[in-house]
């Protein structure tokens, strides 16, 4: 995936190929989508 867009992750976290990635992001896709969409929603702080 060296060529995608990178997502905010736990720091530390690897993977032993892009499988791997893709299976963790699918698996918890919906929590994903649930934290980008409410920090959509969040007034901005900057």
């Amino acid at each position: 995936m060296s060529d995608g867009t990178v997502l905010p992750l736990q720091f530390g976290l690897t993977a032993p190929d892009d499988d791997a990635v893709q299976a963790a992001l699918t698996e918890r896709r919906d929590e994903y989508l649930s934290r980008l969409t409410a920090r959509r929603a969040a007034p901005s702080t900057t």
